[in-house]
């Protein structure tokens, strides 16, 4: 059966919210699953732990740190994000199941002063995203819509040749949320710039303020 490094289309979904995500195949068949991973939190003032489970670390936007999986729980690679993204311009890493990096998305916004502008524009800024490999080197970048519905995203590689292509839609399974799909150009990519084409619609989609 195929794996989510094998199909050259599929689809990133958030059906149950909360940083969870569901990735399927043209033909609805499950590649993968991106499960939120618990992250720790600062200590309370005075010191010592929370005496209860904390009820918002499932929402908690301040670090989102997700596993992605094949079908069998297999890790596949890690998407960790620092800072929220509704008050800051963040840079996710994308990480090897052995927690070493493979690379990171820096945005860059064209032709905004300033966050606000890009954020106040309702999500319609084009907005340049930069993906650097471990060394820090430009492999590729992530150009379209700050996080708008029904503004596509193209992806080209250091030589401007254009790899992939996101597609961003409204959810089916809710109003508030987005479908990403990532449609490959070419049948396999060397690495690392195969594994952060696979990674940059997690990055991308993490590197959105939820609502």
């Amino acid at each position: 059966m195929a794996g989510l490094y094998d199909a050259p289309i599929w689809t990133m979904d958030e059906p149950a919210g909360h940083r969870a995500y569901v990735i399927t195949g043209p033909q609805g068949e499950l590649l993968a699953r991106a499960v939120r991973v618990p992250t720790g939190r600062p200590e309370p003032r005075g010191g010592g732990a929370l005496p209860y489970a904390d009820p918002h670390a499932a929402v908690d936007e301040s670090r989102v740190l997700v596993r992605v999986e094949g079908p069998d729980e297999t890790p596949l690679f890690f998407v960790d994000r620092a800072g929220n993204p509704m008050t800051e311009l963040t840079r996710p890493a994308v990480l090897a199941p052995d927690g070493s990096r493979i690379g990171h998305m820096a945005t860059r916004p064209v032709g905004a002063k300033s966050l606000f502008k890009a954020f106040s524009s309702g999500g319609r800024t084009t907005t340049e995203r930069v993906v650097h490999d471990g060394y820090d080197q430009v492999v590729c970048t992530v150009t379209g819509g700050a996080g708008a519905q029904g503004q596509d995203c193209t992806v080209t590689d250091a030589q401007g040749t254009e790899v992939a292509l996101i597609e961003i839609r409204r959810s089916a399974t809710s109003q508030k949320r987005r479908s990403l799909t990532l449609k490959q150009r070419y049948a396999q990519l060397p690495e690392p710039l195969r594994t952060l084409v696979i990674a940059a619609p997690l990055a991308l989609e993490l590197s959105t303020p939820q609502v």
